[in-house]
């Protein structure tokens, strides 16, 4: 009887954040390891192509044709010996092109991984697999609600507000009555209370918009994996059904209940991007990623513990509260 495929660090390579925003598009928001290795081709070295630019032309072609089996392009290239280390420091090219180092992820853009890594809605709660010969990347897509609106509403919430009206009302007699007695004028009347009021929903409903055009409408997380030919689609469905559903399930009840992948996302752009003016070094931002937010720290765990086979236990620091989601293979 043969041995059941499970993942190793050999053929589970990284686990990697992903989301689209309604503005800005898809975005590469974090992955673990931080330095994940192209795998070794036996493609000859005078076949590699020569120029920086022109590899990620040839990525997006790729990219297009993922059913095509041909002998994979390295799309390292000129910048093959930075892929192959731990590439810590930013480096600049003859042209002063910043190549920034957690902007590559297993040799491809993170830019153009993130394009392909955020399917349409018709993958949504589905598998999504992707084939980047040699390369796999599997994941459990979740797209916003049809409203646009992540956060779940409240059932209570007509009836408070029934409430509400109802002791406005009551209030209103009196508030005439007494504002007659008054000689200076200071105590507010009810048309000054309803235009405050009106004033409130009015900008309530400016800053929902604001928030809807600006805010995710999907996130993927995706787990990058390079198996052998025979062990690709046990491993598959052992990580799909084992964790991925499951770790994704757990990050959309987060979304729908404190917005917490967003937030979490938000935070790591925004470091992202200070770190990229400041070419900081990719271990020291990754360190304070780590530390600073309990999203990227899951998927550290995540990592860890599936390609050790171990459980994985989560902690995810919501603002409605910590959740604790674990996960394994049985």
């Amino acid at each position: 009887m043969s041995q059941p495929v499970l993942p190793n660090t050999s053929n589970f390579l990284a686990v990697a954040l992903v989301i689209k925003r309604s503005r800005d598009g898809p975005n590469f928001v974090f992955h673990y390891p931080p330095h994940v290795a192209p795998p070794q081709t036996h493609q000859p070295h005078h076949e590699l192509v020569s120029d920086f630019r022109d590899s990620d032309d040839i990525l997006l072609e790729r990219l297009n044709n993922t059913g095509s089996r041909d002998e994979p392009v390295d799309p390292t290239s000129k910048t093959d010996h930075l892929s192959h280390q731990n590439w810590d420091d930013h480096q600049f090219t003859e042209s002063g092109t910043q190549l920034v180092p957690w902007e590559r992820v297993a040799g491809f853009p993170t830019q153009d991984l993130a394009s392909v890594l955020t399917p349409a809605k018709s993958y949504h709660k589905t598998l999504f697999q992707l084939s980047l010969d040699p390369l796999y990347c599997v994941s459990y897509p979740i797209h916003v609600p049809e409203n646009g609106v992540w956060k779940k509403k409240k059932k209570q919430q007509k009836t408070e507000k029934a409430k509400s009206t109802k002791t406005d009302d009551t209030y209103i007699a009196p508030s005439e009555n007494d504002a007659s007695r008054q000689s200076g004028g200071d105590t507010p009347t009810v048309s000054d209370a309803a235009q405050s009021d009106q004033k409130d929903k009015e900008k309530g409903k400016e800053d929902e918009a604001e928030d809807k055009r600006a805010s995710m409408t999907m996130f993927n997380l995706v787990f990058i994996i390079h198996p052998k030919k025979h062990e690709v689609k046990e491993l598959v469905a052992t990580l799909y059904y084992n964790i991925i559903k499951k770790v994704n399930k757990a990050y959309k009840y987060s979304q729908q209940h404190s917005d917490f992948v967003w937030k979490e996302s938000k935070r790591i752009i925004a470091l992202k991007d200070k770190a990229r003016e400041d070419k900081r070094k990719m271990s020291s931002l990754w360190a304070e990623i780590l530390m600073s937010s309990s999203l990227a720290a899951s998927v550290q765990d995540i990592y860890e513990a599936v390609s050790q086979n171990k459980i994985a236990a989560l902690q995810l620091d919501t603002v409605a509260g910590p959740l604790t989601p674990s996960v394994q293979i049985p």
